[in-house]
């Protein structure tokens, strides 16, 4: 499988926070994780289903950043040997970077879009 370069970096970053320890996989793990406050942030893949997006949104969104990845669920199943949509980064130096990998460019930028200074320490 071709993966661009910002797809192998966050694919790169998400087997090390795996490895580490700091991510959480799957809706019910992750929205534990939140309401204990180890979450810093909950990463979604671009082929998450509507109804897991709006339902991410709406727990979570006020307790820690909810971020839109590229990533699917396949590329994913190749790390994990699973099928994941949602996971939580309980780590915010991770987080952080996940934010600046995922953050889209100044000039691109919508209102409202999230910058690295909104997820959560």
């Amino acid at each position: 499988m071709h993966c661009s370069s910002s797809l192998q970096q966050l694919l790169g970053l998400v087997t090390i926070c795996r490895k580490a320890g700091k991510l959480i996989c799957g809706f019910d793990p992750v929205g534990d994780a939140v309401k204990a406050g180890k979450a810093a942030c909950v990463l979604l893949t671009r082929d998450a289903s509507p109804r897991t997006v709006k339902e991410a949104r709406f727990r979570w969104a006020e307790q820690v950043s909810v971020l839109d990845t590229p990533l699917t669920m396949e590329q994913l199943e190749q790390c994990f040997h699973r099928k994941v949509a949602v996971m939580a980064v309980c780590d915010g130096g991770f987080a952080r970077r996940f934010a600046q990998l995922l953050e889209p460019e100044e000039n691109n930028r919508e209102p409202g879009s999230l910058t690295i200074d909104d997820v959560n320490p």
